[in-house]
C-alpha cells in the first residue's frame, strides 16, 4: 500500500505495512539558512534498557531484516503559529540522514506496531553551525557531527485488547496519570501522558515510569462491535505492571506479566450525517458530556441539570459510523465535522442512558424531537454554520 504524508508542501510516500517513523521537533529554533546533514543508525534488532516518549512506528525486528523510517520534522515558529514538516526513510542498513536548521530538536523513535520487545525512545539533537550534537541516554555519539547511534527501550507495561476472548486491535491507547487538586488521595482528573498504537493483532507496548496509570483503549476507525474501554494500573519502583484495584475493579487482569482487556460492548451508535450529500461525514466524531446537578450528583433531566464534565469522543472513520458504551446518566452529544470541513457545523443532542441502555434521543430545540434512526444506529445531522469567515494575514 503506497500512503502518503503530506505537510509543509513536502510529501513522502512510504509502505505503510512496513514502515517506521522517527519524529523531530525543535524546543527552539533559529531561521538561519544555515541547515546540518545530520547521520544517524538505528539499530532496531538491539534493544536497550532505555526509552521514554515516541511518535510514529518501525520496521520489523530482528537482525538483517529490513528496516525502513519515516522521519519527520516539524518546526513551531512563533508559538506555532507556523510548521514546517520534512520526511525521509531509512536504507536497508538502519541508516537514516537529514539536513536540519540551527536549533534545539526533540527526536522521537517509536518501534514497529505490534512490536512487545521495544519501546519508544527520545534524545535532543542541537544544530549550531551547521553542526549536529545529540544528548541522552537513548543516543551516542563519538563527537559533534558524528554519525548518531540511536538504541530502542524495553517497555515493561506490555498489554492485549481482546474481543469475545480473541486477540483484536487496530486501535488506540492513551496513557494517563491521576491530578489530585484537594489532596484527598483520589484523582479528581487525569492528565495525558503519552499514546502509542494498538496494533492489528491487538498487542501494544511501551515504558512507564513509576506511578498510577488510567490505560484508555480507543478502536481504530473501521473496527465494529467495540467501543472504549479503561484500564488502571500500578507500576512498582523496579518496572513491575499490576492492575490496580482501587480505581478501577476488573478493568484489567494480567496474564504472564502482560495486561489483558476486554473492548467495551456498545450501547450507543451513532451516524455523524452530512446533509449536504446524504451520506456519512467521513473522519467526522462526536464529543460526548455528561449532566451533573448543582450539588455534583448526575442529573437525572434537563431540569435539573446545570453543568457538564467531558467523558469522551468517538470518530466516525471513512463510513460516519460509531459506537459508543455509556454508563447510567444524561448526556449532551456534539456532533463535529472532519478536520478542514469549512462548511459544515457540529449539532447538539440529549441522550439519555438507563439501566445501560439508550432510552431516549433528542434534540436539543426550544421543542425537542426524537433523533431519527436507520439499521440501529442514531442519525445526528450535522448543521450549517451562521458564523463564519476568513483569517489572513496581516501587513
Amino acid at each position: 500500500m503506497d500512503s502518503r504524508f503530506e505537510g509543509g508542501g513536502i510529501e513522502s510516500p512510504f509502505d505503510s505495512t512496513s514502515h517506521h517513523y522517527m519524529g523531530i521537533s525543535p524546543t527552539s529554533a533559529s531561521h538561519r539558512p544555515t541547515r546540518a546533514r545530520f547521520p544517524a543508525e538505528l539499530p532496531a534488532w538491539k534493544p536497550g534498557p532505555n526509552g521514554s516518549v515516541a511518535y510514529g512506528e518501525c520496521g520489523h525486528e530482528g537482525r538483517n531484516q529490513f528496516l525502513g523510517i519515516r522521519r519527520v520534522l516539524r518546526q513551531e515558529v512563533d508559538q506555532a503559529t507556523a510548521r514546517s514538516w520534512d520526511c525521509t526513510s531509512v536504507g536497508t542498513t538502519g541508516t537514516f540522514g537529514i539536513a536540519l536548521d540551527d536549533g534545539t530538536y526533540t527526536v522521537r523513535v517509536e518501534p514497529p506496531h505490534g512490536s512487545t520487545t521495544m519501546s519508544a525512545v527520545s534524545f535532543t539533537a542541537t544544530i549550531a553551525d551547521g553542526v549536529a550534537t545529540a544528548s541522552g541516554s537513548a543516543a551516542t555519539q563519538s563527537a559533534a557531527g558524528a554519525s548518531i547511534s540511536v538504541t530502542l527501550g524495553t517497555p515493561n507495561l506490555i498489554g492485549v485488547m481482546q474481543k469475545s476472548g480473541e486477540a483484536a486491535g487496530d486501535g488506540h491507547l492513551g496513557v494517563q496519570s491521576p491530578q489530585d487538586e484537594n489532596g484527598d488521595g483520589v484523582a479528581d482528573w487525569w492528565n495525558w501522558t503519552s499514546g502509542h498504537h494498538i496494533s492489528s493483532n491487538g498487542a501494544f507496548a511501551t515504558e512507564v515510569a513509576e506511578g498510577t496509570y488510567k490505560i484508555t483503549a480507543e478502536p481504530g476507525w473501521n473496527m465494529s462491535g467495540a467501543s472504549p474501554v479503561d484500564g488502571y494500573i500500578d507500576v512498582a519502583s523496579d518496572g513491575t505492571v499490576t492492575c490496580d484495584t482501587d480505581y478501577g475493579p476488573g478493568g484489567c487482569t494480567m496474564s504472564s506479566g502482560s495486561v489483558v482487556m476486554s473492548w467495551g460492548t456498545p450501547n450507543f451508535q451513532a451516524v455523524i450525517y452530512n446533509p449536504t450529500n446524504e451520506a456519512g461525514e467521513i473522519d467526522g466524531g462526536l464529543d460526548v458530556e455528561r449532566w451533573y446537578q448543582s450539588d455534583g450528583s448526575l442529573a437525572t433531566n434537563l431540569d435539573n441539570a446545570q453543568w457538564t464534565r467531558w467523558t469522551g469522543w468517538g470518530n466516525g472513520g471513512t463510513t460516519g459510523l460509531l459506537e459508543l458504551t455509556l454508563a447510567d446518566g444524561l448526556y449532551n452529544v456534539r456532533t463535529r465535522p472532519g478536520w478542514g470541513t469549512a462548511d459544515l457545523a457540529g449539532a447538539s443532542f440529549t441522550v439519555t442512558v438507563a439501566s445501560d441502555t439508550v432510552t431516549a434521543c433528542q434534540t436539543t430545540a426550544s421543542t425537542p424531537a426524537a433523533c431519527s434512526t436507520n439499521s440501529g444506529a442514531y442519525v445526528l445531522p450535522l448543521s450549517t454554520p451562521n458564523f463564519s469567515g476568513m483569517v489572513v494575514k496581516g501587513d
